[in-house]
């Protein structure tokens, strides 16, 4: 509020009685102004040091592999592998943690679907003039087989980052950071996600302004958006099949390079079929 009146102040400077036009004017200016700087501030504080912490505590847990959820197993099944799923169980109670720790109101989201038991991170950040639109930051912390340092910890690592820099801020909308469980057993736990959500409210997907997933961004290989940084560009890779994602694309590469945050932004066209943002645009969110 000081910022803009301050802006404002600054735009009428010099102007002897101003008119209702004028004024008009500078509040509007003075309202980007404010919007900028709340960017810059919001940039600014990301801090590639913490995303690595976040990447070695995430991937220290080993393997989060979500093949051992499988439910009617014998109960042998439990026994031999209680170390992986005990691996899975240390990541997802860490992640919870965490993103507590941010004072978020977080919640598990407990699901069972195509035979697997698994449950989702709910972290949500109440907007203050629109709560009833969301924006939606996601990433999955299960693996498949290995430890998954970029398949998905390099998501949960980012999104961990973007939830403590964005948990100071105050927001028109609702911003919720989810951790899906069982994306590599076919995107359960975010189908889960998709089907409570339209239970709960049947016209869901016109409250989700939008969903940012994070997967596999530690490459260019990624399955919707991924990055590939230099120290004086960055490559953006998009699939134009998924709803506005060309426009989506455009909008980034245009922010970034208006406000000078990276010099040069490349777009690059890649499509898929399994992500967990699949389970979204099949609803047209």
């Amino acid at each position: 509020v000081l910022y803009h009146e301050q802006a404002e102040t600054d735009l009428l400077s010099g102007i002897n009685n101003p008119t209702d036009e004028q004024v008009q004017t500078a509040h509007q200016q003075a309202q980007e102004q404010e919007h900028d700087f709340k960017v810059w501030t919001s940039v600014n504080a990301v801090s590639e040091d913490t995303i690595k912490e976040n990447l070695e505590q995430v991937t220290g847990f080993g393997p989060r592999d979500s093949r051992y959820l499988q439910i009617n197993k014998i109960d042998s099944w439990y026994t031999t592998f209680a170390e992986e799923i005990e691996q899975h169980e240390s990541a997802k109670e860490y992640l919870y943690g965490r993103l507590q720790d941010m004072g978020l109101d977080v919640e598990y989201q407990p699901f069972v679907q195509n035979g697997y038991s698994g449950e989702n991170i709910i972290a949500t950040l109440p907007g203050k003039t629109d709560p009833g639109k969301a924006l939606l930051i996601t990433a999955h912390y299960d693996s498949n087989t290995g430890a998954g340092a970029n398949d998905d910890a390099s998501g949960v690592a980012s999104v961990l980052e973007m939830a403590g820099v964005l948990s100071r801020t105050q927001n028109d909308y609702t911003i919720q950071f989810i951790m899906f469980d069982a994306e590599d057993r076919g995107s359960l736990g975010s189908a889960a996600f998709v089907q409570k959500a339209f239970e709960n409210d049947s016209n869901y997907n016109e409250h989700v302004i939008g969903v940012i997933d994070m997967d596999t961004i530690g490459t260019n290989v990624g399955p919707d958006i991924s990055f590939e940084s230099g120290d004086k560009s960055l490559d953006l890779f998009m699939d134009y099949g998924i709803a506005d994602g060309k426009e989506f694309a455009e909008q980034v590469q245009s922010l970034a390079e208006d406000m000078n945050f990276i010099p040069g932004i490349t777009i690059h066209e890649q499509s898929y079929t399994h992500a967990d943002v699949v389970k979204f645009e099949e609803r047209g969110i």
